[in-house]
């Protein structure tokens, strides 16, 4: 409604304000967030900055990443989307070596580097009309109807 309209062109004005290197960054960071639920943890803007030029650039993410069991591994991926999920925020991408799409906590990420895309590795189209969608079916495991 209004309100939606109001903040939208308010964002818009503030935008135009912007130097064009930070304009840039505030276009590839809402390019890149798609936020599910309201009030989200704190997170690392230096880190979400880095994450949406490499969505915005087509670039893979070099990073260590520690699980939710302590398990660390290095990870190269290419990011599609962050998002906020039950307060969290998370880097949907594509993980080449496991050929599949993962979900990956941004307070887990450590080291995080751009890198240019592979040649040769093929990037499959996100399996899901939506991110809500592909979280609510178990990473599209289940049909939208059984989630």
């Amino acid at each position: 409604g209004g309100v939606v309209e109001a903040a939208t062109t308010v964002r818009a004005k503030l935008e135009q304000l912007l130097p064009p290197k930070l304009r840039q960054q505030a276009a590839a960071t809402a390019l890149a967030t798609q936020v599910i639920t309201p009030v989200p943890r704190p997170v690392d803007w230096r880190l979400l900055r880095v994450l949406a030029e490499a969505v915005a650039q087509g670039q893979n993410l070099r990073f260590t990443y520690t699980d939710r069991h302590g398990k660390v591994s290095e990870r190269r991926v290419r990011p599609y989307r962050h998002a906020v999920r039950e307060g969290a925020w998370y880097l949907i991408a594509y993980d080449a070596q496991r050929a599949d799409w993962r979900l990956f906590r941004l307070d887990r990420i450590q080291h995080a580097t751009p890198e240019p895309a592979a040649a040769g590795v093929d990037v499959p189209i996100f399996p899901s009309p939506s991110i809500e969608e592909w979280l609510s079916t178990d990473f599209g495991r289940l049909c939208a109807s059984d989630g």
